[in-house]
């Protein structure tokens, strides 16, 4: 999906039109009829840093950090462990701390300021929106 959505937005930002589009460029004025939503370069811009910190926890070169252990341990999830070693999956335990300890490893954990400033450049539409539309 990371790949190809990259792909997606290098042929988005180079088409040249401006005529009925479902995901429009920056280039490309206008807002959209269907979210009534217009897609500027932060917007874009802030697309490719998720996809670069998806990938990043995905591939495990950073960690997910999980509110009741990272504070306290300086330690984050590795994400490539859990999909690639996988356990019994218990919710509870999962929140509470336990389940997740398997995964756990100390490196570089995403910071809430992180997540917060992708959020800010997608604007009034918010993430969740721009992230429904987009894929």
């Amino acid at each position: 999906m990371i790949r190809l959505s990259r792909q997606d937005w290098k042929a988005i930002r180079a088409e040249t039109d401006n005529d009925r589009e479902w995901l429009p460029g920056p280039q490309q004025k206008g807002e959209n009829p269907l979210t009534g939503l217009e897609v500027g370069e932060e917007q874009v811009e802030a697309w490719l840093a998720t996809l670069t910190m998806a990938e990043d926890l995905l591939e495990g070169r950073k960690l997910l950090p999980h509110f009741r252990i990272t504070a306290s341990t300086g330690q984050g999830i590795n994400m490539k462990r859990f999909f690639e070693e996988p356990k019994p999956f218990d919710l509870v335990l999962s929140i509470t701390g336990p389940a997740i300890a398997p995964y756990l490893e100390s490196g570089e954990i995403v910071t809430s300021g992180e997540f917060d400033q992708i959020q800010r450049q997608f604007g009034g539409g918010g993430f969740l929106t721009f992230a429904l539309w987009f894929n």
